[in-house]
């Protein structure tokens, strides 16, 4: 598990980073550090986002999947999320059985608070971050051997 906690680190940076940026379009290589982002307003359906509890509140505005370090990743971004709203999908992480890892909150320069927590269940890993009114989840869970 330490391992996905890198992975899942990693990721969380990259969300960060990219949170309140435009979102990239296919066209992009994909990797840890440059996902492959797709415009969307959906909330996916897929073997990844099956794993968590989708967000109650929030507008879904981009996806991106890759892979890192021997784990497959699948990446939601939504806006129009409130402080509170974000902590209490982090509540429902926790009331659908995933343990933190690693919470951290701040408030940077310029007042905006950055959340950014990493929960485990299984062998499915959960990376949050939110920051002004976008928040960014990252679902990461060992490639299986084919």
């Amino acid at each position: 598990m330490r391992r996905l906690n890198l992975i899942l680190a990693a990721l969380l940076s990259l969300s960060l980073l990219t949170a309140c940026g435009p979102a990239r379009t296919e066209g992009t290589s994909a990797s840890a550090s440059n996902p492959v982002w797709t415009e969307t307003d959906q909330w996916p359906d897929n073997e990844f986002t099956q794993l968590v509890p989708a967000p109650e509140a929030g507008t879904v505005f981009a996806t991106a999947q890759g892979k890192s370090n021997g784990y497959d990743y699948f990446a939601v971004s939504l806006r129009e999320v409130s402080q509170e709203e974000a902590e209490n999908y982090i509540q429902t992480l926790k009331d659908e059985g995933f343990l933190p890892v690693s919470e951290k909150s701040e408030m940077p320069e310029g007042g905006s608070v950055v959340i950014g927590d990493f929960f485990e269940k299984g062998d499915a890993g959960v990376s949050l971050s939110f920051s002004g009114d976008t928040m960014g989840l990252y679902i990461a869970r060992p490639q299986e051997n084919k």
